[in-house]
């Protein structure tokens, strides 16, 4: 099957959850016989193939200023894309919600959602402004193109309550897939030997400061504990979030907190094996693949009691939740206590962690679920029924 994704933070470049997905998703199809190609705007047309034979394509974005480069971009994309269907190079489209980038129908065959985490829904949820512009295109892509798959059921639920009156034709919940990385990576000899380890973006959004709030209990209480952040560090008004996590824990206990910054998976990995808790208390995820990830290593984890963390972490079986409502650190810090005080409870939940999303996120599952969807699509499109190929055996 020739299959077009659309991917504005394709690795190399500056990625979030939507980047690595593509990334390891492109991959897995070419592994599986199929041919994906990435699109991608940027400076210059180009194109390239990557180390793993995935082909990606960079359009060239406009430089006129919003909001007349958006609608340019997304006409851009749209007049390659009819180029490619013509030409027999792709025959199913997948686009993000996140910034509607294909507002509008579109018939020369059939387009796929992918629901992550739209910018109209962080609006929402975090009550801030978003462009009128921005919301326009994620409501006319989501109206025009009924196929969607979400990336949990929170994240369809929040879709239904950002978007409502648009339903979809066809929905399917396939999560994020957990794909180790081809290198391995050496973390060196300054890794502490005990440590608490949080992952993602550290901001207010994501539990970072709420941590640094408990720390300032499980630190004091373990004096050879250590709080690790891995992840870019986010602006939070005239200070940066590791500015106001040493605030917030003060001289003395700052001494023993690191922020790594953004590090490669393969060391991510590597310090989520070392860590005794992988904590990360946010309240705004679609899907937390940073959790599943440290619970694929085996390392004892805590979350919030809310979607999506709910729908793969059991609290007392395969981790431990903490109330998300009211945002007080004394429960995560007695969740972070509990797992470092008693290393046989972590070990088990770790243990049943690792074999619950062993299967359940891999790769492989990823892609047969997407293409059976895929092939769902094609089925009930006009244009394209008539030339879909026989599933392979």
């Amino acid at each position: 099957m020739n299959i077009g994704l659309f991917c504005n933070e394709f690795p190399p470049r500056h990625h979030g959850g939507i980047g690595t997905f593509i990334e390891a998703f492109a991959r897995g199809l070419l592994e599986a016989g199929h041919h994906p190609t990435v699109v991608e705007l940027g400076d210059r047309r180009s194109e390239r193939t990557t180390e793993q034979g995935v082909r990606v394509v960079t359009l060239p974005r406009s430089p006129l200023p919003r909001p007349i480069s958006w609608y340019l971009n997304r006409r851009t994309l749209r007049q390659f894309l009819h180029a490619e269907v013509r030409r027999g190079r792709i025959e199913m489209i997948e686009v993000p919600e996140f910034q509607g980038w294909l507002p509008g129908r579109f018939d020369d065959c059939p387009v796929s959602v992918r629901l992550h985490l739209s910018a109209t829904t962080i609006s929402h949820l975090q009550k801030i402004k978003v462009s009128r512009v921005m919301t326009w295109c994620e409501r006319k892509t989501l109206r025009a193109h009924r196929n969607w798959i979400a990336v949990s059921q929170y994240a369809a639920q929040l879709t239904h309550d950002s978007f409502p009156g648009i339903e979809p034709a066809r929905r399917q919940v396939i999560h994020y897939p957990i794909v180790r990385p081809n290198e391995s990576a050496v973390l060196g000899g300054d890794v502490p030997d005990q440590f608490v380890l949080y992952a993602g973006t550290v901001s207010r959004r994501k539990g970072a400061m709420r941590l640094a709030e408990a720390a300032r209990s499980f630190l004091i209480r373990f004096p050879g504990l250590h709080l690790v952040y891995a992840g870019t560090v986010a602006a939070e008004g005239d200070k940066d979030a590791a500015q106001i996590v040493r605030l917030i824990l003060g001289q003395e206990l700052s001494a023993r907190c690191r922020f790594l910054g953004l590090i490669s998976r393969a060391a991510l990995l590597e310090w989520m094996k070392r860590a005794r808790v992988f904590a990360f208390p946010s309240h705004l995820e679609t899907f937390g693949l940073v959790v599943a990830e440290a619970m694929s290593v085996g390392c004892a984890v805590v979350a919030t009691d809310m979607p999506p963390f709910t729908e793969f972490v059991t609290n007392g079986q395969t981790g431990l939740l903490v109330a998300a409502e009211d945002g007080q650190p004394q429960p995560l810090a007695h969740a972070i206590e509990t797992l470092v005080a008693d290393r046989d409870l972590a070990h088990r939940l770790g243990e049943a962690a690792r074999l619950q999303v062993r299967d359940a996120f891999s790769i492989e599952s990823t892609v047969a679920q997407s293409v059976a969807f895929y092939r769902q699509c094609l089925a009930g499109h006009p244009r394209a029924a008539g030339n879909l190929a026989p599933a392979k055996a």
